[in-house]
């Protein structure tokens, strides 16, 4: 349970935060226009609004895609052992014991003629390749797969919509509260299509390696 909630919370692991802020902003900015000015119709100009502030939430999800793998690649080439077992979601425990049997595993390469660094990399090969697999049956460590942090922000936003939509319900609210509750609608149906639209793309990617 408690790395669901590390998984989850992990809000630093979305990326390039600015452009989501201003695909928000253009979306909410242009909702509220829309429901102020335009009660009974949406004009062209509006939705052509709507659909800019969508095709920056899209750039966006590639955007923090890419910069995901690139993280990847990073900790692939990363023969630091402790460092890499520190950008891990674990607690301390958990990441004291596997940086043990990291460096156990990397000792007897040394003992059998492997400098220090080639022993790191070969570590670090067997653990990413083949240890993932075998400790995910037995251990909750890594039952959580990357982008869960997605979840976090979904279920934030629809906190806030479900407050808002009572909010709206029960009293005449002001224009704004609308625009806040179709917007955090909006973006937490947004994060999650982001997350299987990822997941999807992981398998794809599994499959070609």
């Amino acid at each position: 349970m408690r790395n669901w909630i590390i998984k989850i919370t992990s809000f630093n692991d979305l990326k390039n935060k600015w452009l989501l802020c201003l695909s928000v902003i253009i979306f909410a900015t242009t909702l509220y226009i829309d429901y102020k000015d335009h009660p009974s119709y949406t004009p062209f100009a509006i939705l052509l609004c709507y659909g800019f502030a969508i095709v920056i939430a899209g750039m966006w999800s590639i955007i923090n895609y890419i910069n995901h793998i690139k993280i990847h690649a990073m900790y692939r080439k990363d023969h630091d052992l402790a460092s890499f077992v520190e950008r891990l979601a674990m607690d301390k425990d958990e990441k004291a014991e596997l940086l043990a049997y990291m460096e156990d595993f990397k000792a007897d390469l040394i003992e059998q003629g492997k400098s220090s660094e080639e022993a790191a990399k070969i570590a670090l090969h067997h653990f990413t390749m083949q240890e993932f697999e075998k400790l995910a049956k037995d251990s909750t460590i890594f039952k959580l797969p990357a982008h869960y942090y997605l979840w976090g922000y979904t279920a934030l936003l629809a906190v806030v919509f479900i407050f808002t939509l009572i909010l709206v319900n029960l009293w005449t609210s002001p224009v704004i509260m609308v625009v806040i509750e179709a917007t955090s609608f909006a973006y937490a149906f947004g994060f999650a299509t982001v997350f299987f639209m990822y997941k999807v793309i992981d398998m794809m990617i599994y499959k070609k390696l």
